[in-house]
């Protein structure tokens, strides 16, 4: 019997890498479609459907790559994101540790990689385990982490802080607050063009913040700096200077809600909200309240509501100006048995 050839075996061995090489290849490609379905379904908001490309992905990458690869490291993070969503704050936890390990061994303590996941640890603390202190410490190692590569001024550094500023919000911790908002308005108004709309949020901010600490000069001359030249722009189309609601709630001398016996008395019950645009004069007086949609029985109510509140006049270049607005009322379980209910005004 012949002995195959050496070129015969080598030509067999070439098959059979070349074989090897294009499954992996297409296992790879499957790894990567898997990975940008997750991230498709989970910005769409499709949370459950996310879940098992998700877990597929991780699964596949462990197989292609071994445990400690950068790619699995992106795969579970974003199943963690996907446990967040649903709830399993446990399974996320895990899952960033092993993703933060390997983010740490392959490109060091200042990765940005690891400063996003010191962000979602802080979310998770903030918002699932209401720990401000361990939020915090999360917040800070992510923003000196992108201070250090990104520099003062980068929009994910301004993020930080953002984070930072709702934490020391609600510790009531007023003092770190003001600095880190001059901060970001000082940025926005060197960056910015006087009518982008990021710079005219953080002088609103600001000026929020000056009015919440009695401060009215100040924020009046926050505002003036944040709507002169937007206000100019939309002199040219007629067009009313439109606030944000947190601007405009920071503004209200008084904000009148439907009375709920009054509402149940009716038979109106259930929860619901009802978005409603405002139109204010010059003196602050709301002059125009219409419901945008909404739970249908309380349109009328949150309506009447919206026009006994009233505002404080906004100065623009020393001349009270008209401005509107959107509030949304949220009823949250109003029964007919008890009068013990809250509307919210966001």
């Amino acid at each position: 019997m012949k002995k195959p050839s050496l070129l015969l075996i080598a030509l067999l061995m070439l098959v059979s890498i070349i074989s090897a090489q294009e499954k992996q290849s297409d296992t790879q490609a499957e790894f990567e479609r898997l990975s940008a379905s997750t991230v498709s379904l989970y910005t769409d908001k499709k949370f459950d459907e996310a879940l098992q490309p998700a877990k597929r992905a991780l699964s596949m990458g462990e197989r292609l790559f071994g445990n400690d690869h950068e790619s699995v490291a992106s795969a579970l993070n974003n199943l963690a994101k996907v446990y967040v969503a649903l709830g399993k704050i446990g399974d996320a936890e895990k899952l960033y540790q092993r993703a933060l390990k390997i983010y740490e061994d392959k490109q060091g303590a200042n990765s940005l990689k690891i400063a996003d996941i010191f962000e979602s640890l802080g979310f998770i603390e903030q918002f699932a385990k209401r720990n401000h202190i361990r939020a915090e410490a999360f917040y800070l190692r992510s923003l000196s982490i992108r201070e250090k590569v990104l520099g003062q001024e980068h929009d994910d550094v301004l993020l930080s802080l953002g984070r930072l500023i709702s934490i020391y919000s609600a510790k009531g911790e007023k003092n770190k607050v003001e600095p880190l908002l001059q901060r970001i308005a000082l940025v926005r108004e060197k960056t910015l063009s006087p009518i982008d709309p990021k710079r005219v949020i953080a002088l609103q901010n600001y000026a929020c913040f000056m009015r919440r600490t009695n401060r009215k000069a100040e924020a009046e001359e926050l505002e003036n700096r944040a709507y002169t030249a937007l206000l100019k722009e939309l002199s040219i189309n007629s067009e009313l200077l439109s606030l944000r609601s947190g601007m405009v709630i920071c503004r209200a001398i008084k904000l009148d809600v439907p009375d709920q016996g009054n509402l149940m008395s009716k038979g109106y019950s259930g929860s619901g909200s009802v978005p409603v645009q405002l139109i204010i004069d010059e003196s602050g007086k709301v002059i125009s309240a219409n419901a945008l949609g909404g739970t249908t029985p309380f349109r009328k109510p949150c309506e009447h509501s919206a026009l006994r509140s009233s505002f404080a006049p906004l100065i623009i270049g020393g001349k009270p100006v008209r401005y509107t607005s959107v509030i949304t009322y949220t009823f949250e379980g109003i029964r007919r048995d008890t009068y013990s209910t809250g509307v919210l005004i966001q």
